[in-house]
């Protein structure tokens, strides 16, 4: 920092070209040189603004039962676009034959009443913008669609799911799907590393989910658990509901920003499953799961290296849970 007339200065950042919307740093004060008067300084975060661009994503619905071919649809953002018909953006949807798999983007238009339905469906860049599509199948849709291909922001399938973390969902019979995108307001939570293994979650949705954002000057990690392989990895995207293990030379205060999670849905299968919290302490009692049950849940202590049984979920740790069947977990239930 300088000192410039009457004012104490300006802080430069250099931010990284590659960051998006939602990246965030801390920011520490070790010490403020002047003889002028004394400094008291206050340590923060730094923030990256959104700045959403246009983008073009593709939907993939693969039949489970294997009787019928790939359907894709596609939808974005466009800056010439409206959230109505745009013939420039849109295209037509014609139902297919019964031996192809009939999905398409459902539009409420009353300048062009006939046009009902687009297999694609391109909104303006304002949020919030939503998507709905219709499914008449009446077997369970395969869908996926790559991550990468979103802008800046959040983008949720059915109110829950994460699009930039996950990749795939398998729909229902019938079942009408709706993705939002939205440019949330960021609110600020904290979690605590003590030194060596420490097993978290986050309790706010985080744009972007870097895991050089949420965990900075980690020495290792964060380690994810895929409780239908039984493996771990390194996770590339931190998304809430999930648990991680990280490693830390020392203890440490970790600010976060995003939007809060009240209320997680994550698939999850037979036995051990990591998963985390909400911002809300919940009840395990609370918890709830469309194929099984929730038969126990642990907690890992760093001071002891020990696990212990965990009646509660506590925002900011995560947990190995034994899981009775395969199914949806709702944290809350609803």
């Amino acid at each position: 920092m300088f000192i410039e007339s009457d004012s104490l200065g300006t802080l430069t950042l250099a931010v990284n070209c590659a960051a998006s919307g939602g990246d965030f740093s801390p920011l520490h004060f070790d010490s403020v040189g002047t003889d002028l008067m004394d400094i008291i300084t206050d340590d923060g975060l730094v923030a990256i603004n959104y700045s959403p661009a246009q983008w073009l994503q593709i939907l993939r619905f693969d039949d489970v039962a294997g009787v019928k071919p790939q359907k894709t649809l596609g939808f974005g953002n466009a800056f010439g676009a409206t959230d109505n018909y745009d013939a420039a953006y849109d295209i037509i949807y014609v139902t297919p034959p019964p031996s192809e798999i009939n999905v398409w983007f459902v539009l409420d238009d009353p300048e062009h009443p006939a046009i009902r339905a687009l297999s694609r469906d391109v909104r303006d860049t304002i949020p919030v913008n939503t998507w709905v599509v219709a499914n008449t199948e009446d077997n369970p849709l395969y869908v996926h669609w790559n991550p990468d291909l979103f802008s800046d922001g959040l983008y949720l399938l059915n109110g829950h799911q994460d699009m930039r973390a996950d990749t795939d969902y398998v729909a229902e019979p019938g079942e009408t799907l709706v993705i939002t995108w939205s440019l949330p307001e960021w609110e600020s939570a904290e979690i605590t590393l003590y030194r060596g293994w420490n097993l978290v979650s986050i309790p706010v949705e985080n744009p972007s989910g870097s895991p050089e954002s949420i965990f900075p000057g980690i020495f290792f990690g964060p380690l994810g658990y895929d409780a239908e392989t039984r493996s771990f990895y390194l996770a590339d995207h931190i998304e809430s509901g999930r648990g991680y293990w990280v490693f830390s030379l020392s203890e440490t205060q970790l600010p976060l920003i995003g939007l809060p999670v009240h209320h997680y849905e994550k698939r999850v299968y037979p036995g051990w499953n990591l998963m985390g919290a909400t911002i809300d302490t919940v009840s395990l009692d609370e918890t709830a799961v469309s194929e099984g049950s929730v038969i126990s849940a642990f907690e890992y202590s760093p001071s002891t290296a020990g696990y212990y049984p965990s009646s509660i979920l506590v925002p900011g740790k995560g947990y190995w849970m034994w899981i009775s069947g395969s199914g949806i977990l709702m944290v809350p239930a609803e």
